[in-house]
């Protein structure tokens, strides 16, 4: 019996110590890092709404003709009112109604115009569906320049008896192979032309060194309606005429006398032709002030030949 109790004792003493060691040997074999754990914040994801697309680089559009309601322009650069008439289908009057504080010779690049209508009965009678007057035009004629570009003119003579407006030309140049190079819409430097009176129109063609092969054509020339209501007569008496030796420069001095006051703006256009009475200079005088009376001095180059004569141009409203 009691050797029994002794083998029982030594059973439990080692049932004890295997489970004792198999309890450690579970902890040892837990692998242990090396290296520590950097924890990465949580992003919350962005959804784009399926209402809205993915934005993309805007295409460019032209400008939108005009609507029942105003549009509102930005001025680019080589705008110019008639230009810009010519562009959205309205009349000159009708531009110069919507924007009634509009300087003509001093539009800038990025300036808003409203763009009115063109069918609305009350901004002006003129419009581009009138009967296109025949004027005549005259053969063109280029200069170079020291800066390897070119400057073309051309003669504009009306032979109707209606005052012509919003006249347009578009000169087209062409290599020694007759292939287009480039084509430009201009405009005279005034916005009406008296019967049996001559203009000009000219354009300024950078990086163009020589033009041998130039053509013209007359894109619009409408009757002026009522010009009599809306421009003033004006006269410009010459008192000095003060030419260079080289007869390429000339300094004018006179008085542009009006009629009556001006309400928006007055303009002395003087064209230069040489000996066989071709244009080859001009100059636009400008004033915004709303006088009767004007003295004015400038001088006028020639792109060309020798001056041998000036004509005069007035245009008030």
């Amino acid at each position: 019996m009691q050797k029994i109790k002794r083998v029982l004792f030594f059973f439990i003493i080692a049932f004890i110590f295997v489970s004792f060691t198999s309890c450690n040997s579970k902890e040892l074999s837990l692998p242990q890092s090396t290296q520590s754990i950097i924890l990465q914040s949580y992003k919350t994801p962005t959804f784009i709404s399926t209402q809205e697309s993915i934005p993309t680089k805007p295409k460019p559009t032209l400008p939108p003709l005009p609507t029942a309601t105003p549009y509102q322009y930005s001025i680019q650069s080589g705008d110019n009112l008639s230009s810009i008439a010519l562009r959205f289908g309205v009349t000159l009057d009708q531009i110069y109604l919507a924007n009634p504080n509009i300087s003509p010779n001093s539009l800038s690049i990025g300036q808003i115009i409203v763009i009115p209508d063109a069918k609305n009965e009350n901004s002006s009678t003129n419009s581009f569906t009138s009967e296109a007057l025949s004027l005549d035009l005259s053969t063109p004629l280029c200069y170079s320049t020291v800066t390897n570009s070119t400057w073309c003119f051309i003669k504009i003579t009306n032979n109707t008896s209606s005052v012509a407006e919003n006249i347009s030309i578009n000169f087209y140049i062409f290599d020694q192979n007759n292939n287009l190079i480039t084509n430009q819409i201009t405009t005279p430097p005034s916005n009406i032309l008296p019967p049996q009176k001559t203009t000009i129109a000219s354009y300024y063609f950078k990086n163009i060194p020589v033009v041998t092969h130039i053509s013209a054509t007359l894109l619009t020339a409408i009757p002026s309606q009522n010009n009599e209501q809306r421009y003033i007569s004006a006269t410009f008496n010459q008192t000095q005429f003060t030419i260079s030796e080289n007869k390429k420069t000339v300094h004018i001095q006179g008085t542009l006398q009006l009629q009556s006051i001006p309400t928006s703006y007055s303009w002395l256009i003087a064209i230069a032709y040489d000996k066989d009475k071709n244009p080859v200079g001009f100059k636009q005088w400008e004033s915004t002030d709303l006088v009767q009376q004007y003295h004015i001095d400038f001088y006028l180059y020639s792109a060309g030949g020798t001056i041998e004569t000036i004509e005069y141009l007035t245009e008030v409203r």
